[in-house]
C-alpha cells in the first residue's frame, strides 16, 4: 500500500504532465473527450482519499474540493458532449470560449496544487477512544430551544442586513444548531445519533429547500464524524456505502429542487427527453464548468487582475458600503456584472469556481492563492480533529462551521460565505458561554 505522500505525489506528475498534454492536443479532439480527462483526475483523488487504517482521510479538505471540482468538471463536460445543455443566450456555446487549451491547463494545474498541502500536513497517529457521555444534556436542552428559535423564524421568513449583504437568519441557526447537536451526538456515542442525524437532514430539505447544497454538505459532516472513529474500512464498505449516498444525494438534491422549480409530475414526462437538459441543470456541472472557463475567459481577454481585492472584501463584511466607499466588490459581483449586467441588475448571479477567482485575482500565478486557502482549510480540519479528540466542544464548533463551507466555498460563494457563518456562530454561542459551560470549553 502506498505512502499517501506518494499518491499525492503521482497526482501531482500526472496533473501537470496533463495541463502540458491539453496545450499540445488538437482543439476538437480535447473539447470532444474533455470528460475523459477529468475522469482521470477524479479517480486520482478517489486513489488519495482512501485509506484503510484513517477513513476520515477521505475528508480531509483537499480530497473534496478535488473530488468536487474534478467531478463537477467531469458532469459538466460530459453533459456538454452528449449536447443536453441549455446554451447560454447571452454568452453562447460552451466551445466557443476563447483560450479553451489555456483554461484547461490552468484548471489541472490548479487540481496539483489542491492536493499538495496534504504533503505538508499528516494525521495524528493517536488512536481515539470514545465512550458514551450523558453529560451533554445542558447543552442538548440548550440548543434544541436554539433549533426551535430558528424552526419558527424559518416559518416567519425573517431575515437580516449585514453590510451589504442580506442573509436568512433562520437558515443560520438551523444549521448552528444542526451542526452542534450533531458534535454532541456523535461524542455521546447514543445509539439515538443516526435518528438525529436522519431528523436534521429532513429538516434542512424541508425548511431550507431553496438552497440543496446545504442537505449535500451536512450529508458530508456527518460522514466526518462517523469516519473519525472507525479504525478500518474495506473496500467492499466503500463501494456500498457510496451507492447509498449517491442515492441520498440524488434524491435530496431532486426532492429540494422541486420545492423551488417543480418539474413534470407525471414520471414518464420527468425522464422525457424534453426534461433532461432541465435534469442535467439540477446537478450544475455544466452551470459550473461553463461560467468557470467564461469567467477565465474574461480575464484573459481583458487582462485587468484585481490582485487579492476580492479576498480583501470579506474583511468588510460588517460594514456598509456607504461608509467605506473604497470597499473592494466580490468576484461574483465583478464576473456577473461584466458578462450579464441584466440578470445582475435584478440581483441574480451565476457561480464560477474558487479556481476562476484565482485567476481573476493573479492570473496564472492563481495557484499560490489556491494552495494557501487549501492549506488552510487543511489546518482547520486537523484542529477540529484534536478538540473533537479532547471533547472540547464550543470551540469544534466555529471550525466545524468553517468546514461546513468547504464545497460552497469550490463552489465560488468566495471567503464570504466562511466569514458570516463564524459572526452569526459566535452571536449565538455566546449564551452558552455566559451559561458557564466550562466543562466543554
Amino acid at each position: 500500500m502506498l505512502r499517501i505522500e506518494s499518491k499525492v505525489l503521482l497526482l501531482i506528475c500526472i496533473h501537470v504532465v496533463l495541463s502540458v498534454a491539453v496545450l499540445l492536443a488538437d482543439l476538437s479532439y480535447l473539447q470532444g473527450n474533455l470528460s475523459y480527462f477529468f475522469t482521470l483526475s477524479f479517480i486520482l483523488f478517489l486513489f488519495i482519499g482512501y485509506s484503510k487504517r484513517k477513513p476520515y482521510n477521505f475528508l480531509r479538505p483537499s480530497v473534496i474540493v478535488g473530488l468536487y471540482s474534478s467531478g463537477m468538471f467531469l458532469i459538466g463536460s460530459f453533459f456538454y458532449e452528449m449536447g443536453i445543455v441549455h446554451p447560454s443566450h447571452e454568452r453562447g456555446n460552451f466551445y466557443s470560449l476563447e483560450h479553451f487549451e489555456l483554461i484547461t491547463s490552468f484548471l489541472f494545474l490548479s487540481l496539483a496544487f489542491t492536493a499538495l498541502p496534504i504533503l505538508f500536513l499528516r494525521s495524528s497517529k493517536r488512536k481515539q477512544s470514545y465512550k458514551p457521555n450523558k453529560s451533554f444534556d445542558k447543552h442538548i436542552i440548550y440548543m434544541l430551544s436554539i433549533f426551535a428559535l430558528g424552526i419558527f423564524l424559518s416559518i416567519k421568513k425573517i431575515y437580516f442586513s449585514l453590510g451589504d449583504n442580506v442573509f436568512d437568519i433562520s437558515g443560520a441557526i438551523i444549521i448552528l444548531s444542526a451542526l452542534y447537536l450533531s458534535i454532541l451526538a456523535s461524542l455521546g456515542q447514543s445509539k439515538l445519533r443516526f435518528l438525529i442525524y436522519f431528523l436534521f437532514s429532513l429538516f434542512l430539505i424541508i425548511f431550507l429547500f431553496d438552497d440543496r447544497r446545504l442537505f449535500v454538505m451536512y450529508l458530508l459532516f456527518v460522514l466526518f464524524l462517523e469516519a473519525r472513529i472507525l479504525n478500518s474500512i474495506s473496500i467492499s464498505k466503500i463501494i456500498f456505502n457510496s451507492i447509498g449516498i449517491i442515492i441520498i444525494l440524488v434524491s435530496g438534491i431532486l426532492i429540494a429542487t422541486s420545492y423551488r422549480s417543480p418539474i413534470q409530475t407525471d414520471f414518464r414526462d420527468f425522464i422525457s427527453e424534453a426534461s433532461t437538459p432541465q435534469l442535467a441543470s439540477y446537478f450544475e456541472g455544466a452551470s459550473l464548468i461553463f461560467h468557470t472557463y467564461d469567467a477565465i475567459s474574461t480575464q484573459i481577454s481583458q487582462g485587468e487582475f484585481t490582485l487579492g481585492s476580492t479576498y480583501i472584501k470579506s474583511l468588510f463584511i460588517p460594514i456598509p458600503r456607504d461608509f467605506v466607499q473604497i470597499k473592494p466588490r466580490s468576484f461574483i459581483d465583478l464576473y456577473n456584472s461584466k458578462n450579464f449586467p441584466k440578470y445582475r441588475d435584478v440581483g441574480g448571479s451565476n457561480a464560477s469556481h474558487f479556481y476562476a477567482e484565482a485567476f481573476w485575482n493573479f492570473s496564472y500565478l492563481g495557484i499560490v492563492p489556491i494552495f494557501l486557502l487549501l492549506f488552510f482549510f487543511e489546518k482547520v480540519y486537523f484542529k477540529l480533529l484534536n478538540l473533537l479528540y479532547l471533547k472540547r466542544v464550543l470551540p469544534s464548533l466555529f471550525l466545524a462551521l468553517i468546514y461546513f463551507r468547504v464545497l460552497e466555498f469550490a463552489r465560488g460563494t468566495g471567503i464570504d460565505g466562511i466569514m458570516w457563518p463564524i459572526l452569526i456562530g459566535f452571536l449565538f454561542m455566546l449564551p452558552a458561554y455566559l451559561l458557564k459551560f466550562k466543562k466543554f470549553i
